[in-house]
């Protein structure tokens, strides 16, 4: 909730924010990525765990949509 609260609330540059989506499938992937990037977000895409923890250490997204049933992952 704080995460979108802060998304939402930051409205003034929604171009300088970054979602990090986390999703296996690329199809999934692909679609919201599309999405997003056409209201003006920037986008880190990846389709594991671990990819995942390093984007969001590197990136450091304001919003991360993530497939909470990743193969490999606990």
């Amino acid at each position: 909730w704080v995460l979108f609260r802060r998304a939402w609330t930051i409205r003034q540059s929604v171009e300088t924010m970054t979602v990090l989506l986390v999703d296996d499938d690329p199809d999934i992937v692909n679609v919201l990525s599309n999405i997003f990037q056409r209201a003006g977000y920037s986008v880190l895409t990846a389709f594991d765990g671990n990819r995942a923890l390093e984007l969001a250490r590197v990136g450091r997204p304001d919003v991360v949509i993530l497939d909470i049933n990743l193969p490999g992952q606990s």
